[in-house]
C-alpha cells in the first residue's frame, strides 16, 4: 500500500480531487482553477516524483513517473471547473499503487501552462487507508488521497476505525488533536516546515493521555503557538506516542511546551524546540527519552531558580541524550533544572546558554550526568544542591563564565571530569589531581566541531562510562574506541 510520498516543490495552479479508485466503480475526477472552455488533460502514472516534460502538454513537468499515459481531457464549464468521469476497470489489481496529475496548456509553445498536485493513491476494495487531510479544502470528500478531509480533527473523527494513518497535505490546520486513547499515527506529506499545526483559540495544540502506546506517532510538523504564546504545545499523560522531526515553537504555558509525564515512556526525536516561553520540556514522571534534538533559545520568564529554560525534570527517569542545548535564557533559573529524579543525561553539547547554572541538582536523587560538551554557558557549569547521590562524570567544562562546579552540600560524585579553567565554589574543596579530574585546555576542533584533537589530554582520560549505560557517543560511535573512555560528548580514538 502506498503509505506516503515526498514530493517536490511544485507551482499548483489547478486543483484535482476524486474519490478513492476501486476496481469496477465509476469515478468522477473534478479540475479546478481552469478558464471557461479551456481544456485540462488528467495523466496517469505509477508513483509521485520528478517525471518528464512532455511536448504534447506544454513542456510541462510532470511530478508524477514511471510510465505516464493521459487518460481523459475535458473543457471547463462558467465555473473554471471540468468533469472527467471514468469506469476504473474492474480487473485493476486491488492494492495497485497510481498517481494522477492535471496539465492545461497556455500561452504560446505552453510558456504559462499549470498543473495540479500530484496525488498518489491507491485502488482498493476495502476501507480508505490510509486516510488524509487538507486544510484548503470544503468537506465532503471520503478521506483518500484524491478527496482528502479539510482537518486532522475530521479525519480522526470520519475515518474508518480500522485505519490509524492519518496523512497531512501541506498548509496550516487552525485546530487542536486529541488522540482519545487511540494509536493514531498522524504524518505530514511534505514535511514539518508545510505543515503547520496552530490554535487561534488556544489551547493544548496536542493531547496524547489516554494510555496511548508507542505505535502512536505524530510526525513531521510544525507546532506553532505564536497568537495564543502562552498555549501548550504538547501534553503527554501515561502514554508512550513516538514524537519525531517536529519543530515545536512559540509556546509556553504553566507545564511549559512540552509536558511528558505520566508512567509512559515517550520518545521526543530529532525535533527543533525553539523561541518557548518559560520552560521548553517538563518530565515529572515516567522513563520518557528525549534524544536528538535541538533545544535552543527558549526562555523563562519567572524567579526563584526552580523553573529551568531547556528542562525542567522534577521526577521519574527520563533518557536525555544527544541533545544540542545552546543560547537558553534561564536569567535568574537554571537552564536545567534537576530534582527527585534518577535521570541520565549524556552525550549531549551545552553551548552558550545563559542562567544560574547550566544543571541545578536540586536535592536530586541519584542522576546520573556523563559524557557531555559544556561550552561558554553563564552561571555555574553543575551546581549541587544537598542534591543525593548525583553522578557528574567523563565531561567537559570549558570556558563556564562562573564556577564549573559549585556545592551547596550532599553526597555527589564529580570523577574524571575536565574543568577549563578549574573555578570550583562552595563545599566543592579543589577536585583537579583527584578521582581524575584535570583542568587543561581540551583542545577542540574547533569551527563549532567539539571533537577532540589528537594530543587532547580529555582522550582516554575517562571512566569506563558502560556502568552508566553509556556505550556509545553523541554520533553513535561505540565507546571506548582507544585505551579508554574520552571525556566529553564525543568520542574521538
Amino acid at each position: 500500500m502506498l503509505v506516503a510520498w515526498l514530493a517536490v516543490a511544485q507551482a499548483q495552479d489547478l486543483t484535482l480531487s476524486f474519490p478513492q479508485l476501486r476496481p469496477g466503480q465509476q469515478v468522477t475526477f473534478t479540475i479546478g482553477g481552469l478558464n471557461q472552455g479551456e481544456s485540462a488533460t488528467l495523466v496517469r502514472a505509477n508513483a509521485v516524483g520528478p517525471g518528464l516534460c512532455p511536448a504534447s502538454l506544454g513542456g510541462m513537468c510532470l511530478d508524477i513517473t514511471g510510465s505516464p499515459a493521459i487518460v481523459a481531457s475535458a473543457v471547463a464549464n462558467a465555473s473554471g471547473i471540468a468533469r472527467i468521469t471514468l469506469t476504473v476497470p474492474a480487473n485493476v489489481p486491488n492494492g495497485l499503487d497510481a498517481a494522477l496529475q492535471a496539465v492545461a496548456v497556455r500561452g504560446v509553445g505552453g510558456v504559462d501552462s499549470v498543473k495540479s498536485r500530484a496525488v498518489g493513491t491507491t485502488v482498493t476494495t476495502g476501507a480508505v487507508c490510509p486516510v488524509y487531510a487538507d486544510p484548503t479544502v470544503l468537506p465532503g470528500g471520503d478521506g483518500s488521497a484524491g478527496q482528502p478531509y479539510p482537518s486532522i480533527g475530521y479525519a480522526m473523527a470520519f475515518r474508518d476505525p480500522s485505519c490509524t494513518d492519518v496523512l497531512l497535505y501541506p498548509g496550516t490546520y487552525d485546530e487542536t488533536i486529541d488522540y482519545g486513547g487511540v494509536d493514531l499515527s498522524i504524518s505530514s506529506l511534505e514535511g514539518r516546515d508545510a505543515t503547520i499545526l496552530s490554535s487561534s483559540v488556544g489551547g493544548t495544540l496536542v493531547r496524547i493521555d489516554s494510555g496511548e502506546t508507542s505505535a502512536a506517532m505524530l510526525q513531521g510538523v510544525t507546532l506553532h503557538c505564536e497568537l495564543n504564546p502562552w498555549s501548550q504545545a504538547i501534553y503527554l499523560d501515561a502514554s508512550s506516542p513516538v514524537l519525531d522531526d517536529l519543530v515545536i515553537e512559540g509556546c509556553g504555558g504553566t507545564f511549559g511546551a512540552v509536558r511528558m509525564g505520566g508512567s509512559g515512556s515517550a520518545h521526543l526525536t530529532n525535533s527543533l524546540i525553539t523561541g518557548n516561553i518559560d520552560t521548553a520540556i517538563v518530565v515529572p514522571s515516567g522513563t520518557h527519552v528525549i534524544s536528538g534534538n535541538t533545544i535552543s533559545a527558549n526562555g523563562n520568564v519567572g524567579a526563584g531558580g526552580t523553573t529551568g529554560a531547556a528542562l525542567h525534570i522534577s521526577g521519574g527517569a527520563p533518557l536525555v541524550e544527544g541533545n544540542r542545548i545552546e543560547n537558553n535564557l534561564g536569567s535568574a533559573e537554571p537552564v536545567v533544572y534537576l530534582s527527585n529524579a534518577t535521570a541520565s543525561i549524556v552525550n549531549n553539547l551545552f553551548l552558550t546558554n545563559s542562567g544560574h547554572s547550566t544543571i541545578y541538582a536540586y536535592y536530586d536523587s541519584g542522576s546520573d550526568i556523563v559524557n557531555n560538551t559544556f561550552v561558554a554557558n553563564d552561571g555555574r557549569g553543575i551546581y549541587f544542591y544537598y542534591a543525593s547521590g548525583t553522578n557528574f562524570v567523563n565531561n567537559i567544562v570549558s570556558n563556564q563564565a562562573s564556577y564549573a562546579a559549585y556545592s551547596a552540600g550532599g553526597t555527589w560524585v564529580y570523577y574524571n571530569n575536565d574543568a577549563y579553567p578549574a573555578q570550583y565554589g562552595g563545599s566543592m574543596g579543589t577536585p583537579t589531581g583527584s578521582n581524575g579530574n584535570i583542568a587543561v585546555d581540551p583542545r577542540f576542533v574547533g569551527g563549532g566541531d567539539y571533537n577532540l584533537v589528537w594530543g587532547s589530554a580529555c582522550i582516554d582520560s575517562g571512566w569506563d562510562g558502560s556502568g552508566y549505560g553509556v556505550t556509545t557517543d553523541i554520533l553513535g560511535r561505540s565507546r571506548p574506541r582507544g585505551l579508554g573512555y574520552d571525556l566529553g560528548a564525543y568520542e574521538t580514538w
